[in-house]
C-alpha cells in the first residue's frame, strides 16, 4: 500500500490552479509597483500645479470682460506714412501692395508703432510694436 504522501506528489490535479494564482499574484505585484512609481511622479506634478494655481489671480464677476482689461491704452495718433507698389504675376493677374505706418502716442507717453501690409485681394497683416521696438499685442482704444 502506497503512503499517503507518495499519492499526494503523484497527483496532478489543481496543478493549473496554482499556475492560475502564481501568474495572478505576479499581475497585482506588477500593478502595486506601477502604482508606486507613477504615484511619485504624479505627486510632483500635482505640486507644481498647486503652486502655479496658487499664485494665480481670479478676476471678480464684476471685473469680466472689457474692464479687465489691463494693457496699454492708447491717448492719440500721431504721424503715419502710406506706400503703395504694384507687381504682376507672369500669364496675367495684377495686384496692389500698400505699406502703412502709424505712430500712436500711449497713455504712458510711450509711442507705439503700428505697420500694416494689405494686398487688393487679401485682409491686412497688422503688426505693433512697442516703444522698444518688440512685436507687442494691439493695444485698446479707448471709446469716444
Amino acid at each position: 500500500m502506497r503512503t499517503f504522501l507518495d499519492r499526494f506528489l503523484e497527483n496532478e490535479c489543481g496543478a493549473v490552479t496554482v499556475d492560475w494564482v502564481v501568474l495572478a499574484a505576479s499581475v497585482v505585484g506588477l500593478g502595486v509597483g506601477t502604482v508606486s512609481v507613477v504615484r511619485t511622479g504624479a505627486g510632483s506634478v500635482a505640486s507644481g500645479i498647486d503652486t502655479t494655481l496658487s499664485g494665480a489671480a481670479v478676476a471678480s464677476l464684476g471685473t469680466l470682460g472689457d474692464d479687465a482689461y489691463t494693457g496699454p491704452w492708447v491717448a492719440a495718433s500721431g504721424r503715419g506714412t502710406s506706400t503703395s507698389s504694384y507687381q504682376c504675376a507672369r500669364g496675367g493677374g495684377c495686384w496692389r501692395t500698400t505699406y502703412t505706418t502709424m505712430s500712436y502716442i500711449m497713455e504712458d507717453g510711450s509711442t507705439w508703432q503700428m505697420r500694416s501690409v494689405q494686398r487688393d485681394d487679401q485682409d491686412p497683416v497688422v503688426t505693433w510694436y512697442d516703444s522698444s521696438g518688440d512685436v507687442a499685442d494691439a493695444p485698446r482704444f479707448r471709446p469716444s
